[in-house]
């Protein structure tokens, strides 16, 4: 088997352990999160394991703390690992299971579509029970949960809530492409409970309010 040292790691990984720092607490944040800096102390305990393995002719702690080390960076860029794929039958299976879930399917080999029966449920809690019990299925990098509300009677109540298992709201896995859930967009629904809040009000805009090209497309408008 090759020896693997320090230098196998190279130069990127020692930039990467220079920029690292400490994630903030978010809104929507994932219990296992993707995407951040490599830990400094990790890395670093990774590399001094694979320095003294090495030294020793321990080829076997060498492999582990480098494929641990590789896997860290893989999180790091946003890397699924295709070799531990989650079974989408077991994690079906899973999710039927739970309190106050109607029903689970899948979208595509991405998006897992999860209903559920109230409001109080559609949360990123729900959301990262969801993912935490898949966890032992495999890497959850590759699967995106979509909760809905089947009790919704409102607009805003039917918006999907939408999250990766492993990173904050809005982000995507490497080469994971983003799938609208919704058949209207929450911001075009959001935008048109502004414009008529703005009516009810009597908050109409002026002539000043509007830029140089929307007044000038108003004023090209012919008079009937």
């Amino acid at each position: 088997m090759k020896h693997v040292g320090i230098r196998a790691v190279g130069l990127p990984l020692m930039l990467a352990l220079m920029s690292a720092c400490a994630p903030e607490e978010q809104v929507g944040a994932p219990t296992t999160r993707a995407g951040q800096p490599l830990n400094p102390a990790e890395t670093a305990a990774r590399i001094a394991a694979i320095n003294a393995a090495a030294t020793l002719g321990n080829q076997a702690v060498v492999q582990e703390q480098f494929t641990a080390l590789h896997s860290d960076m893989m999180k790091s860029m946003r890397l699924q690992d295709v070799t531990r794929r989650v079974d989408p039958e077991a994690a079906r299976s899973i999710v039927l299971q739970m309190q106050g879930v109607r029903g689970a399917a899948w979208v595509d080999t991405q998006n897992l579509l999860v209903r559920v029966s109230g409001p109080e449920l559609k949360s990123y809690a729900t959301l990262n029970e969801i993912c935490s019990r898949l966890d032992p299925l495999g890497d959850t990098l590759g699967v995106t949960v979509n909760l809905q509300d089947v009790t919704a009677t409102t607009g805003d109540a039917v918006n999907t809530l939408t999250r990766n298992c492993q990173l904050m709201p809005g982000e995507q896995a490497f080469a994971e492409m983003p799938r609208k859930m919704d058949v209207i967009d929450p911001e075009l629904r959001a935008q048109h409970a502004r414009n008529a809040a703005n009516a009810r009000s009597g908050n109409v805009k002026s002539q000043n309010d509007y830029s140089k090209g929307d007044q000038a497309a108003i004023d090209a408008i012919p008079e009937m």
